[in-house]
């Protein structure tokens, strides 16, 4: 009896001897924690949680290990107190996400005889993203005095408002103004914009430049490109980190005008007795036509304007009305023609007055009124006459009319003889141009009156006289059976105020010729003989 009682304690003793060796220490702890959506860079969110030992014996410790990536906590430890089996150690853990998107971190709880256990954390970060319809606007061309828009949206493409922070879950900014005074801004330029996950919320927003070129510059083209800044407070960065920063929106344009120039062509030197023209052209040297396509079947992007009627000087007038208006697309021209018919040598000169509504030459695209003056010269040969060293010229007649009275040349032959003088004929005309222009033809000659028969001259026809020269023409009287006086007229036909070889002016000489006694005729013939020797005394 007391033998069997004894195996019976024995098999207890080892059955609790072998449930002590296979005891072990357990670890109780919540697994996961999830920490929901947290606004990323803005906001953060903590957890606590408490990791206990049970069933273990003094000294044992139990140890929490630490967090990693945007979740932080952890790393406390506890050991059970002698006298106790069991202890717990509480941690706390934060999650400040850096970037959007889900995130997770595991902690591993550790026991010094229990099996470890994991604890996982998790979480989503998200935040406000920024984005521009454009970041570049080509208004392209623009006329000065017109205006091109251009619209940039920003949209809240993220999805902070899951966060539940309000407005700073918002993206939030404003546009900022170009940095070129011919572009301006207009709309409300502050926005806070929800995102699309919040029921009937204001994702976009948007904001207008107007481009308004004062000048296009003398070209009639110039380029203007700026920037404009759109600054947000959150909402930018790389993979929706949440950062204050700048969105930059390049703006160019180019204005383009019309632009007016006005040119003049003189007219001469014209001989008197022809025509020559001066012109006043009007060009449009400008590009407006650009702001309608290149085409200029539109006037708003002409040059236009009116021409007014020009004053005349001698021999200058219009050739016909001018145009009553100018509307020149670009690198068109219109010319006026006037037409110079000199009466005298000399100059006249003629003005326009040329009033644009658009165009001006600064290419500011502005009215402008120009005047324009053209000049002329006349020119021809001009006829003079020198008879025995004398310059004696007649009274021009126009238009080969002849004259009765005019200078005398005083001449003596005796009866039955001839006796010949000379008559020098001068073009001492110092007028510019062509020889043409100044040449002095002597057409044909004439003798008329009572006793014309008695003169004659061997002079050619049709004779030229260039400019600065001279010829002679003979004339020869011829003395009858009677002594007395002898009268004639000579008339020479020139193109003196004509066109070269045309119908011009008449110089008319008197020629009276003595026919004296042959004694009269002999003391005039020994007082010439003397006068000679006198000469050639005087030289000696």
């Amino acid at each position: 009896m007391k033998s069997t009682l004894a195996s019976a304690t024995s098999v207890i003793a080892l059955l609790a001897s072998g449930a002590g060796a296979a005891r072990a220490d357990t670890i109780s702890v919540t697994t996961s924690h999830n920490f929901g959506s947290i606004l990323v860079g803005q906001s953060s969110s903590s957890w606590n949680d408490t990791a206990k030992l049970r069933r273990g014996k003094a000294g044992d410790i139990l140890t929490w290990g630490s967090a990693t990536g945007d979740f932080s906590g952890g790393g406390q430890s506890g050991t059970i107190s002698k006298g106790s089996t069991t202890v717990s150690v509480g941690s706390s853990f934060v999650f400040d996400p850096t970037a959007m998107g889900a995130a997770s971190s595991t902690v591993t709880v550790t026991g010094t005889k229990a099996t470890s256990q994991t604890v996982t954390l998790s979480g989503t970060g998200v935040a406000p993203v920024e984005s521009l319809s454009s970041t570049m606007a080509d208004l392209g061309y623009v006329l000065v005095g017109n205006s091109a828009t251009t619209t940039l949206t920003v949209t809240n493409t993220g999805n902070g408002n899951l966060s539940g922070k309000g407005t700073i879950s918002n993206l939030n900014g404003s546009f900022g103004a170009a940095g070129n005074s011919v572009f301006t801004g207009s709309g409300t330029a502050s926005f806070s914009l929800q995102d699309s996950t919040t029921k009937s919320a204001t994702t976009s927003q948007s904001y207008t430049y107007t481009f308004r070129p004062t000048t296009a510059g003398a070209s009639g083209q110039s380029a203007t490109t700026t920037t404009a800044a759109v600054n947000f407070s959150n909402g930018t960065g790389a993979n929706g980190a949440n950062q204050s920063g700048t969105a930059t929106l390049t703006l160019k344009g180019t204005a383009v005008a019309p632009v007016q120039a006005v040119t003049t062509a003189n007219a001469g030197p014209v001989r008197i007795g022809t025509t020559g023209a001066a012109t006043i052209t009007i060009s449009n040297v400008g590009h407006g036509d650009l702001a309608n396509g290149g085409s200029s079947a539109n006037s708003a992007y002409n040059l236009t304007g009116a021409v007014g009627y020009a004053t005349t000087g001698a021999g200058l007038a219009a050739n016909a009305a001018p145009p009553s208006s100018v509307n020149l697309g670009d690198a068109a021209s219109s010319t006026v023609t006037y037409t110079y018919t000199p009466l005298s040598r000399g100059t006249a000169s003629s003005t326009a007055t040329v009033s644009f509504a658009d165009g001006k030459s600064d290419g500011s695209n502005a009215a402008q009124t120009v005047t324009a003056t053209i000049t002329a010269q006349g020119v021809g040969p001009t006829f003079t006459s020198v008879f025995n060293g004398v310059t004696d010229t007649p009274t021009a007649v126009a238009k080969g009319a002849t004259a009765t009275t005019g200078p005398t040349i005083s001449m003596t032959v005796g009866r039955n003889s001839t006796a010949t003088y000379l008559l020098t004929l001068e073009n001492t005309s110092t007028d510019p141009g062509a020889a043409n222009l100044t040449d002095l033809t002597i057409e044909s000659f004439a003798f008329s009156g009572a006793d014309a028969g008695s003169f004659n001259s061997t002079f050619t026809n049709g004779t030229v006289i260039h400019e600065g020269d001279s010829i002679v023409i003979p004339i020869t009287v011829v003395g009858g059976n009677t002594v007395g006086p002898l009268n004639s007229t000579l008339t020479l036909f020139t193109d003196e105020s004509a066109a070269l070889g045309g119908i011009g002016d008449t110089f008319t000489y008197r020629l009276a010729a003595a026919v004296p006694e042959p004694e009269n005729l002999a003391v005039f013939g020994l007082g010439l003989a003397g006068l000679a020797g006198l000469r050639r005394r005087r030289k000696c």
